[in-house]
């Protein structure tokens, strides 16, 4: 039989450290965000969309939003709802390539530069493939906790003052 005998020290938390700390990472992490939209996902963009970076921190909870408002930007993450629908023309017609690469794909959050090719055509009914969801938010978020869990782990050491006494 193998018995053990635990004491555990005294400790001592710092609250105020903690959430400072915690504003810093929301901070940080807001900014590899963004850098993540701009750098990877936009990245062969021809307009780059802005995002509003929101960060907030108490003892119990630590808010980071990093948002955008343009509708552009919601269709490519979440998709959109319809398949093959018809885009209106009023009046008149739409010319267009046959040929297009999407310049982002599914489960990816980089870029490429894709685009139009091949012959021109002119249609006075069309018909949209509609758009699958391209899932950025989940993807930063695999992306990111890795490093989320590493930063609030040093932190929590960092606010924890042990005694032997």
């Amino acid at each position: 039989m193998i018995r053990f005998k635990v004491k555990v020290p005294r400790a001592k938390f710092n609250s105020s450290s903690f959430v400072s700390e915690m504003r810093n990472m929301g901070n940080e992490l807001a900014k590899r965000v963004d850098e993540t939209y701009k750098n990877e996902v936009m990245a062969s963009w021809d307009k780059q969309i802005p995002f509003v970076k929101d960060v907030s921190a108490t003892q119990k909870l630590t808010k980071v939003e990093v948002k955008t408002g343009v509708e552009f930007y919601r269709y490519l993450t979440r998709g959109t709802d319809k398949k093959d629908y018809p885009i209106p023309l009023t009046p008149g017609f739409l010319r267009y390539q046959v040929d297009f690469t999407p310049k982002t794909t599914v489960g990816s959050l980089r870029s490429t530069p894709g685009g139009k090719s091949g012959p021109y055509i002119t249609k006075t009914q069309v018909t949209h493939p509609g758009v699958e969801a391209r899932e950025y938010e989940k993807l930063i978020i695999e992306e990111q906790t890795p490093w989320i869990v590493e930063y609030f782990t040093d932190i929590l050491r960092s606010s924890i003052k042990v005694s032997n006494d």
